[in-house]
Parts: structure tokens; sequence; C-alpha cells
């Protein structure tokens, strides 16, 4: 977690609106995952642009199912150093405004005031609204659904919605306490904090969400860094690969307003084109955005050689388990860890080999001493 100290100087030097320590999240869907002959694109009035979101109609029996499932579903305990720290305003939990009373929702985030379902040409008795989470569209946030339902509950009762019945989750709701930079304002696409060039932030908290996630930003933000270091201009990954589509996510894609702490997933990478397989969908569509992930790295590494690090050897590539093990020998821990990890995990592997990345050695003039010996 970020020290007191560290927090302190971030907020002084960035304003204190930069950080966020306690907040609510809101599910995620793939937008196409929407049935979309029942959800409708609307704003209240018809206000902005006219169909900022998409709209969910329940009638009166299905808005009151819905709140009864809010209130009975299974929750997550506050833990105890939780039970004092208080929410954001806005940032309710849906069951704890569903608590304080059987229409508070009608009158709160699920108001059908201003909108017409297109089916009925009538207003609905209440709404659940879906605002674009991405530059891409490939990802809708359910506007003021922050809870603490339990995912297998989120998943159950969300499903319920009519319009949602099919939805597929980039992301379910919780509460979280930890510390992250607003990076879609604050950071630039290596990391690099706006105003003050020489800091660079890496892991979670430049908003990445995960283990593995945080890694990988940690990588890049070194790589990065390497590369200023040796006279190169530091380029992030293709935005169609999984460490590209994440950075672009956090330092651009994203929404700087309602931007919360992401996983990597599917709904980060460019929609691919008609010649890609644009109309394949579930296992395919995703084979096809890893074929295309893996065409796009070897592109990259032979438009960007001698250009990006400028280090002797320097590619991306995979090493099998065997391999991984001779150049960790001496280190079984990490051995036992890495296949951990790999248990996890899902992999897209179109070679039908266990691949794990490999981190090139080097030749770090002045170091390259202490790097040889450790």
């Amino acid at each position: 977690l970020t020290s007191p100290a560290l927090a302190d100087a971030i907020v002084r030097n960035t304003g204190a609106q930069s950080l966020a320590f306690f907040d609510a999240i809101a599910p995620i869907v793939h937008h196409d995952s929407i049935d979309r002959s029942i959800a409708w694109k609307q704003s209240r009035y018809d206000k902005g642009e006219g169909a900022d979101y998409y709209n969910c109609p329940l009638d009166k029996d299905e808005y009151a199912a819905f709140v009864a499932g809010l209130l009975a579903g299974d929750k997550t305990e506050f833990k105890e150093w939780e039970q004092s720290t208080p929410y954001f305003d806005g940032c309710l939990p849906i069951e704890v405004m569903a608590a304080r009373g059987t229409d508070t929702l009608r009158f709160g985030p699920m108001k059908p005031v201003g909108l017409r379902d297109p089916r009925t040409g009538k207003r609905p008795w209440a709404v659940v609204q879906l605002r674009q989470d991405n530059a891409l569209g490939t990802l809708w946030n359910i506007v003021g659904f922050q809870t603490k339902l339990k995912h297998a509950e989120q998943v159950r009762l969300f499903r319920t919605i009519p319009g949602l019945q099919n939805a597929e989750f980039a992301r379910l709701g919780g509460l979280l306490r930890n510390t992250f930079l607003n990076s879609p304002r604050l950071l630039d696409d290596t990391l690099r904090l706006n105003g003050h060039r020489h800091l660079r932030f890496a892991g979670q908290i430049t908003g990445c969400e995960g283990y593995v996630e945080s890694a990988a930003v940690g990588l890049m933000a070194g790589r990065f860094a390497a590369a200023e270091e040796h006279g190169s201009v530091p380029v992030p990954p293709p935005a169609t690969t999984a460490m590209g589509a994440l950075i672009n996510h956090i330092t651009r894609g994203a929404d700087a307003t309602t931007f919360q702490p992401m996983n990597v997933n599917f709904g980060l990478f460019p929609p691919l084109s008609s010649s890609e397989g644009g109309e394949q969908r579930g296992k395919e569509r995703k084979q096809a955005l890893s074929a295309r992930a893996l065409r796009d790295f070897a592109d990259d590494d032979v438009n960007m050689k001698d250009k990006r690090f400028a280090f002797p050897n320097d590619q991306f590539y995979f090493k099998k388990t065997e391999e991984m093990s001779k150049v960790f020998h001496d280190l079984p821990e990490a051995i036992d860890n890495t296949n951990e990890i790999v248990d996890k995990v899902e992999l897209l592997n179109l070679t039908r080999e266990i691949l794990l990345p490999n981190f090139p050695f080097y030749s770090l003039h002045r170091y390259q001493p202490q790097y040889k010996q450790a």
C-alpha cells in the first residue's frame, strides 16, 4: 500500500483530486453482450449528444423483484479497517440505497424521467442506464450500480435486467480501499507524470488491477526509463496487445471523470476489422484478437528495432517452461511462483505449447559486471 508520506507528496504535486483512497466500483459490461433489441440509446430529454446512454427498461413487477433481490442478496462483509471509512459522495452501494425505501432507486440512479421506450412509446417504470466507459466503445459502465454484492450474486441478479440477460462482465462491482492516480489525466503514455517528466509511476498506483497487470506495468515503466537513459525514444507496445491495451486504457482510453482500477480484458482491445474476423464471437473472437496481437508484436519488433530501446539483442519472444527453469535454476521459488501463475491463468495459445515471457539480458555499459555477477 502507498505510504502516507508518498500519498501526501503526490497530492501536493498534483492536487487533492488526483488520488482515490476508498471508492465504490460499478460493473462494466462488454458492448456486444447488450441486447439492443430491448435496450435503446437515449439521453434524458435528449440532452447532450442525444444518445449517450443505453437504457434497459423495467416494469413495476420487474423493478420490485430487482429491489427484493438486492436486499436479499449475499453481500461481502466489511473488514475491520473499513468500518470507519466513509463512502465518497455519490458512491453509495446500490443495496444501501435500496434499503432506504422501495422507491429510492426509482428516484435515484434508476429514474426513468425524460425517457421513452421506443417499443411502447411510453416511459418505463424504472430504467438501468449504461454509459460508455472507454474511447473504443467496447465497454459500458452500469451507472450508479456500485455494490458490495458477492460476484456470483451480481452476475445472477444483473442478468435479470431486461437487455442484460446475456451480459458478459469485463469487471464486476465492488468497494476498494487503495491508492491510485487519476492516470488518464496525470500520466502520459510512457507513465511519466505530466509537469514532472522525470517521474514515472508503476504498478497498482497507476490504476491497473491484479498481480500480473501490476508487474506488467512495472516492467514497461522500467523499460521506458531504461530507453531514455540510453538515448532512445520509449514507445508503448501496440494497443492491439495485452500490455499495450492496458497502458492505453489507463493513460488515455479511460474516462478520467469515472476512472477506476481495471484488469486486462479483451474489452480493452481495439475492435477487429472485417478482414481480421470482426464478425466472430466467443472463443473464436478471442483467438482472432490473440492472433492479431502476435502479428502486431512481430511487426512492431521489426519496425522499432534499434529505435525503441537500442539494446543489443533486445527482442520480445517466449520461452518454454524448461528454458525458464535454466534461467532461474538457482531460484526454485521463482519457478514455483511462475508455474502457479500459469496454472491460474487461461492462455490463448495458438502454438499449443506452454509459453512464458522472456526478459532479455541487457548490456548496460557501466552496470554490466554487476548484472553478470547477479
